[in-house]
């Protein structure tokens, strides 16, 4: 089978058009997948702040809350105490 020089220039000229379009299509797809997982990680970065913040906010609070308790704690024993004396001088009168 003889192949002429214009089928083979025309073939070497498609093949090239062929790798030409293949090597911009991957660029393509590349630079989207590069920006689609740059957005995700900006996402995901803005979410991870979001929950430090939160979970910041909610172990001052426990802090707070914790504190409040212990004084009320106090506070209770103290008034149980004051109590107790009074009951007792109470009796003893």
């Amino acid at each position: 089978m003889r192949v002429t020089k214009s089928e083979l220039s025309r073939s070497l000229e498609r093949e090239s058009s062929l790798k030409k379009d293949h090597s911009q299509q991957s660029i393509g797809w590349q630079t989207r997948w590069e920006k689609e997982r740059k957005d995700i990680q900006d996402r995901n970065d803005s979410m991870i702040t979001v929950l430090q913040n939160q979970r910041d906010h909610l172990e001052k609070e426990n802090r707070i809350l914790e504190t409040k308790m212990n004084e009320y704690e106090r506070d209770t024993s103290s008034l149980r105490n004051e109590l107790n004396d009074v009951k007792t001088e109470l009796r003893t009168k």
